[in-house]
């Protein structure tokens, strides 16, 4: 788990950060900040002694060889302990936020499917970025996608510190994440076919395949995909599927 892939959505889409993410995100950067600067800190050079310094010197010296070589030692330690503590904490918060980050991920779907309108292809030209008014909805439809994407990337991760949703099939157990999808044929046939030739998780991906009948872009969480899988598997396509 992301720990600040989590806190950026967190942040992105206005969701309150657990508190105890919170408190140990603020010791893991407290313990990085000591440690950080405890090894800044250099070794005395014993070749600037003068006739005044000395004893001062080797005070110095004596203090860095063991105070300070123990100060750091300890100081990993805390660092390590309260880095792994933090991503614990996230990984917690990860999870118990699941279906907050889906409200988000739904309502980014409804904005990317308001923008492309009828005709994605026209609005998702390139050409139209630069092209004043027409620009919005160009703008709209490939800042929502990007959030999509970056969710996408959030649910995959829940998933891995989550009990694995058992599912028949690997490509649902990924798609099914952010899709519906209403049958087998539609997800080993349809959805390659219409996405070919696009990056997956990009605004022309996802224009490709919430137009493919029956397929819609919508968060599960793992109960929900379990669910939808099972439909998916025992469901029979329309026979338009076919040709």
């Amino acid at each position: 788990m992301n720990p600040a892939l989590v806190r950026n959505a967190c942040d992105t889409f206005k969701i309150p950060v657990p508190e105890r993410a919170d408190t140990a995100d603020k010791r893991a950067d407290a313990a990085r900040d000591a440690l950080r600067a405890a090894e800044e800190i250099q070794r005395p050079n014993p070749a600037s002694a003068t006739a005044e310094n000395i004893a001062d010197l080797v005070d110095a010296l004596i203090d860095f060889d063991t105070r300070h070589k123990l100060r750091v030692e300890l100081l990993r330690d805390i660092a390590r302990r309260a880095k792994s503590d933090a991503e614990a904490a996230w990984k917690s918060a990860a999870s118990s936020l699941v279906d907050q980050f889906g409200e988000a991920f739904d309502r980014r779907a409804a904005d990317f499917l308001k923008a492309i309108g009828d005709d994605s292809a026209a609005v998702l030209d390139p050409s139209r970025a630069l092209a004043g008014e027409r620009a919005k909805g160009h703008n709209a439809a490939r800042s929502a996608a990007v959030d999509l994407s970056n969710l996408w990337q959030l649910r995959r991760e829940i998933s891995y510190v989550q009990q694995p949703a058992n599912v028949w099939s690997t490509a649902i157990a990924d798609l099914g994440l952010v899709l519906a999808i209403p049958d087998e044929y539609t997800l080993h046939r349809r959805i390659p076919a219409a996405a070919d030739g696009t990056a997956r998780g990009s605004a022309e991906w996802w224009a490709k395949v919430s137009a493919i009948p029956g397929v819609r872009i919508k968060w599960h969480n793992r109960d929900q995909l379990i669910e939808m899988a099972e439909r998916c598997r025992v469901a029979k396509p329309a026979v338009s599927s076919y040709v």
